[in-house]
This record gives C-alpha cells, sequence and structure tokens, in this order.
C-alpha cells in the first residue's frame, strides 16, 4: 500500500495520518484476537507510531520497530537492510516488544581537534 497514494487526497499534507490508515486498512485484513508479531521498518517516525496505533487493535500484539537512518547513501541503506536480514530470525523469534534504531557509527582513528 503506497500511504501517500491513497491517503493524501484526504489528508494533505498529515504524513501520519497517510500511515496510520495504510497499517490500519492491513490491520482489517488480519484475525485481531490471535497473538500477533507486529515488526515496521522504516526511516521515519511516522512508520514507527503506526504500528502502535495499528498494535491497539489486537488483543495481544508484539510490537517490533525497526528506525532505519534518515538520508542514507546507498552503501548505508544495504548495510541495515543486510544486518536486518541477517538478524530477522531473532527478531521475529524474541518473546517482546522491541525498539531497535540503527545510526550512524564513525569509524576512523582518534579524531582531531
Amino acid at each position: 500500500i503506497s500511504a501517500r497514494t491513497k491517503y493524501e487526497p484526504q489528508y494533505p499534507g498529515e504524513v501520519s495520518k497517510w500511515k496510520i490508515q495504510a497499517f490500519l486498512e492491513v490491520q482489517r485484513q488480519l484475525d485481531s484476537e490471535i497473538i500477533t508479531n507486529l515488526i515496521s521498518l522504516g526511516d521515519s517516525n511516522f512508520e514507527m507510531d503506526a504500528v502502535h496505533v495499528m498494535g491497539k487493535e489486537f488483543s495481544q500484539a508484539l510490537i517490533k520497530t525497526i528506525k532505519f537512518r534518515e538520508n542514507p547513501s546507498p552503501e548505508e541503506l544495504l548495510k541495515q537492510l543486510e544486518l536486518v536480514s541477517q538478524k530477522f530470525a531473532r527478531i521475529v523469534e524474541n518473546a517482546r516488544n522491541l525498539k531497535i534504531g540503527l545510526e550512524r557509527k564513525w569509524v576512523g582513528g582518534p579524531q582531531q581537534g
């Protein structure tokens, strides 16, 4: 679902509402009575907020958010995707809520000031 395409006309300029509506649209297609593992991956807080709203619609939901860096280079994005791919089974199997943030890490020698 493209949140922008589907919900921008209804909520002009309100990205948070687009995302929430898109997540709720997916939720309506699922059984809200089963134990649910909701995993949101994205580079903005809009996705993180929307999955929490969606989670309230389930009787039992584990909410796991993975926040990518905003505006990454193509190389950084690839590294983030590879890392999540390697750890995805562990994330899914973890029986608790998770909040994961992927941050830039400076690698190199001592900084000079």
